[in-house]
């Protein structure tokens, strides 16, 4: 057909298109077969020395009607441990700028408390801040394990922590939402965090790669802290903290085997408002870190090019939005390109689904998925606000679960 200007901007729009979409597309094909392949005995650590001091850090805000349930499965936790005689364990909840009654349920649940109060102070990563700094000097802590306080965890924890800080400098357990909702559109915010959260790191720890930080359910031993000082305060905090260590060369080794389970958002305003604050930090260190990681693998630092396509990568919402456009403009090699991507995703999809303890429920919420597209289109303004914000800890709504579990 003739190339009319009209036609040469659509095969240009398309173009454009198509270099948004691609690392998102190679990043998911890479994690998804990986995730696949058979666990390898061989971990590439070295033995390091046992752990003779653990500082369990829960930064809190506003938490009181979680923050008992989250002490006490941590407590069972420690309970269950059979490591070095003379290891210390300490339970350390950071009261941030709170106004209800976190500081005292903490206590009574069996917790060691700081609160600390400075209102220009007000993102979860200076919490943390202050938390290591205070079980580094006051409690002589060499290692940490951070927990969010909206969590409960598995009684094996604490052993499968320690026991791994005993072969990597840093770990993240297996994160993930409890299954209390079971409309659609739920199922899908779900099936998104487990792309994230689940299939991810299974791929990169398959890799030998750095499994990520989760920003729940995270430990590390005091001499990482020692070599690059927590200085993440983004809305983000964990992936902000997890490029600093890509870029030292430090590599975060993943444990399935230990589970911390959070509660997901209690409604949709809540989840958008949680969503739209991950993307728009992600977009943040997108345009400030992402120029730096490139240039180093440029350079010949190839263990980045995941990283890099990971925080290139856009919501898969979005992904398959511009992919649809992609396929309705007039080229055949275009055509071509979003039916290996819609191949990718499905395969995806489809691990992501098969993992799950409702196969046939998930998949079902999969009809919901365009208004779930539509939905994510109209909070793309809310997400690039969100970039340029600042890391103020807004706590998400959740509704309080009876007892603890693993993923539904």
């Amino acid at each position: 057909m003739p190339l009319t200007p009209a036609t040469a901007l659509l095969l240009a729009a398309g173009g454009l298109i198509v270099l948004a979409t691609m690392p998102l597309l190679l990043e998911l094909l890479l994690v998804t077969a990986a995730s696949l392949a058979p666990r390898s005995r061989r971990n590439g650590y070295a033995t390091l020395p046992s752990i003779r001091h653990l500082a369990i850090i829960v930064p809190s805000h506003n938490e009181e009607l979680m923050v008992a349930k989250c002490v006490e499965s941590l407590v069972a936790s420690m309970a269950a441990y059979r490591g070095t005689d003379d290891a210390q364990i300490d339970i350390l909840v950071v009261a941030h700028n709170c106004t209800d009654d976190t500081a005292i349920c903490a206590r009574q649940a069996g917790a060691l408390v700081l609160r600390f109060d400075d209102p220009a102070m007000r993102g979860k990563g200076e919490a943390l801040h202050k938390g290591f700094q205070y079980a580094t000097d006051e409690l002589n802590a060499d290692s940490f394990l951070v927990v969010d306080a909206d969590s409960e965890v598995s009684e094996n924890l604490v052993q499968e922590v320690c026991q791994a800080l005993s072969q990597a400098s840093v770990v993240q357990c297996r994160y993930e939402f409890r299954r209390m909702d079971t409309r659609a559109e739920s199922r899908l915010r779900a099936l998104a965090f487990f792309c994230m959260n689940g299939i991810r790191p299974r791929g990169r720890s398959r890799l030998g790669l750095s499994s990520g930080i989760l920003g729940n359910g995270f430990a590390l031993r005091r001499e990482v802290l020692l070599r690059v000082p927590y200085r993440a305060k983004s809305i983000v905090e964990d992936l902000e903290f997890h490029l600093a260590l890509l870029i030292a060369g430090i590599r975060v080794a993943y444990v399935p085997e230990a589970l911390v389970c959070s509660e997901a958002p209690q409604s949709s305003t809540a989840a958008a408002t949680q969503t739209a604050r991950w993307e728009g930090g992600r977009l943040r260190m997108l345009n400030t870190v992402a120029p730096r990681l490139a240039a180093r693998v440029l350079c010949g630092d190839l263990r980045l090019i995941e990283p890099l396509l990971d925080l290139s990568g856009m919501p898969i919402a979005i992904e398959v939005a511009l992919l649809c456009l992609l396929a309705a403009l007039p080229s055949h090699w275009m055509h071509l390109y979003s039916a290996v991507a819609a191949g990718i995703i499905l395969l995806h999809l489809a691990v992501v689904i098969g993992m799950s303890s409702d196969p046939g429920g998930d998949a079902l919420s999969l009809l919901h998925a365009p208004f779930y597209i539509v939905k994510k289109i109209f909070m793309v303004p809310t997400i690039v606000r969100m970039a340029g914000g600042k890391a103020a800890w807004v706590r998400t709504s959740r509704v309080p679960s009876p007892k603890s579990g693993d993923r539904q």
